[in-house]
């Protein structure tokens, strides 16, 4: 797979690696960030950067005045993601972020996850991974989705592509539709998780904006992480429901009896938030 990434001036991109040969070093060319790409739908991507976004670390022009202030310059990040990240930016920006946060990584390192310079290590070791999971031609192709939880009804939905289409507002391709299958296979066999019904959506959210290598990885650190993320098994969702229920007893008592009456503290009550990940309480557009 060809990466491509975002020119020096931030106002137009190189197609491709190959297109980009004879523009400077290796070493500098290696210190971009490589571009979003919809591999879900095969849709076109907006490779404008928006003022105060940067096309390599940091992510946001403000945050190289606080390189020695980690936390002011995590707060910067947050508040820029909040405002919504640049659609060209936001595969580099989405798994620096997750290994920011999931404590894993120093800052620096994680940054160098969006750069081109790990591009090719991130893609060698999705195809050993899916060598490992899918050992003969086409055992891919044959690959059912895992359950991950979901009944059979909101798998039927799911493998219908009517929930990507919640997230995406786009037609799905047959072809992204197998690379979500892919991803979540392997992640599913690489870690034996049997239950966690948030990953489908998250994996099609990434998949919108990411190649399979990357969504992949996003996906292999928020697993590894506890359940920092989202909940691995039943005890933990119910555990997650109990702490939502009582932080809002706490910080908003007339929110939550609006809330306890009407059930919505409840496991099933949560489940649009702690399992479908807000799928059917927000609008389609992706910020």
């Amino acid at each position: 797979m060809t990466m491509s990434i975002i020119d020096s001036s931030g106002s137009g991109s190189f197609d491709s690696l190959e297109s980009i040969e004879s523009s400077g070093s290796d070493e500098n060319r290696l210190k971009y960030f490589v571009l979003s790409v919809d591999t879900l739908c095969g849709g076109h991507i907006d490779q404008t950067i928006k003022k105060g976004w940067r096309e390599r670390p940091p992510p946001v022009s403000k945050m190289s005045r606080f390189r020695r202030n980690e936390k002011k310059a995590e707060h910067l990040l947050k508040k820029a993601c909040r405002e919504g990240v640049p659609p060209a930016l936001r595969c580099a920006v989405w798994i620096i972020c997750t290994l920011r946060f999931s404590e894993q990584k120093e800052s620096f390192c994680a940054d160098q996850y969006g750069t081109l310079a790990k591009a090719c290590a991130l893609e060698n070791g999705w195809e050993y991974v899916k060598r490992s999971v899918f050992p003969h031609t086409g055992d891919d192709d044959e690959a059912e989705l895992p359950s991950f939880g979901l009944t059979a009804e909101e798998l039927d939905y799911f493998m219908d592509c009517k929930s990507t289409r919640e997230i995406t507002a786009a037609k799905v391709s047959e072809k992204g539709r197998r690379s979500l299958v892919r991803v979540l296979v392997c992640i599913q066999k690489q870690f034996g998780i049997t239950y966690a019904p948030m990953i489908p959506y998250i994996a099609c959210l990434l998949l919108t904006h990411m190649p399979e290598c990357y969504a992949f990885v996003t996906l292999r650190e928020m697993v590894t992480d506890d359940y920092s993320f989202f909940p691995l098994s039943t005890v933990q969702y119910y555990q997650w429901c109990k702490t939502f229920s009582n932080t809002v007893a706490r910080m908003f008592p007339d929110t939550y009896e609006d809330m306890r009456r009407v059930g919505a503290l409840s496991p099933d009550g949560l489940a649009p938030i702690f399992q479908r990940f807000f799928v059917d309480l927000f609008p389609r557009e992706v910020r």
